[in-house]
């Protein structure tokens, strides 16, 4: 299916094979982040007078252009997964299909930046590493409407995994320690749980507060 953005007017293109099986559905641009309406029966394209927009793109990272939006089924959950460690890659993995979620990963952190800049995901897993810093320090610049919408967990060794204190500091919803592999299942859970209950808390207070 080929379309344009009604926002910047990039042509852009999903396979077919990749299309939900609903008539409408949302993706979002990947240039200008934009979320898109999109009408299988009306695919939008650009008006004549109009030239696309240029968009640079920074050296070290793909061309937008190469990466597509991801398409799930309306209403899935996705956990994005950007491990070194196999052990806990394939925990992970397992966990999050057996509670029902879709998976996402990335060959390297700079497609992981720029599958974190087009998509949304509801869990990221990242691990703590060189060359996922510049992961960690973009999610924290995100404004908090935005940043709020995703749990953020973080894999690694300079702290026991869920202290308050390293997840706070680090910017992340939950910081786990890689040498606690063996209770993953349960610390995995714990992290959905608290994350769901902590928002439950803090729209309850925003209601009282508008009400």
């Amino acid at each position: 299916m080929r379309f344009s953005c009604q926002h910047c007017q990039k042509e852009l293109n999903i396979p077919d094979e990749k299309l939900p099986p609903t008539q409408k559905f949302k993706v979002k641009c990947p240039h200008c982040q934009e979320t898109l309406l999109l009408d299988k029966s009306r695919p939008t394209s650009p008006p004549p007078t109009q030239s696309p927009t240029t968009r640079r793109e920074p050296q070290d990272l793909p061309a937008m252009a190469e990466l597509e939006p991801e398409i799930f089924p309306p209403g899935a959950r996705v956990a994005f997964i950007y491990l070194h460690s196999k052990e806990w890659h394939v925990a992970a993995s397992t966990f999050f299909q057996e509670m029902g979620y879709h998976e996402s990963t990335a060959k390297d952190a700079s497609e992981a930046l720029l599958k974190l800049r087009m998509n949304d995901y509801h869990v990221v897993l990242l691990e703590e590493a060189g060359d996922t810093q510049m992961l960690v320090e973009e999610l924290g610049r995100w404004p908090g409407s935005r940043r709020r919408g995703f749990n953020l967990v973080l894999l690694g060794n300079a702290a026991q995994s869920q202290d308050p204190h390293s997840a706070f500091r680090k910017g992340v919803n939950t910081y786990l320690n890689i040498h606690d592999i063996d209770r993953c299942h349960d610390l995995f859970d714990f992290t959905l749980r608290g994350y769901d209950e902590y928002y439950r808390l803090l729209s309850m207070a925003v209601a009282r507060e508008k009400s």
